[in-house]
């Protein structure tokens, strides 16, 4: 009983994360994409968001 929940434990948690990463990698193509807008504004507000 006790490695059934464990089981469905991990494959929440498996979820979980790759939902995060998945999250987490768009974001970084938006801002790769902000950036290659070539707009200084938006490279500025990119730049400042990463080093606060």
């Amino acid at each position: 009983m006790d490695q059934v929940l464990e089981r469905r434990k991990s494959w929440k948690t498996i979820v979980g994360r790759t939902a995060l990463y998945g999250l987490a990698t768009t974001l970084r193509l938006w801002y790769m994409l902000i950036t290659m807008y070539f707009n200084t504004g938006l490279f500025i507000m990119v730049v400042s968001t990463f080093a606060g």
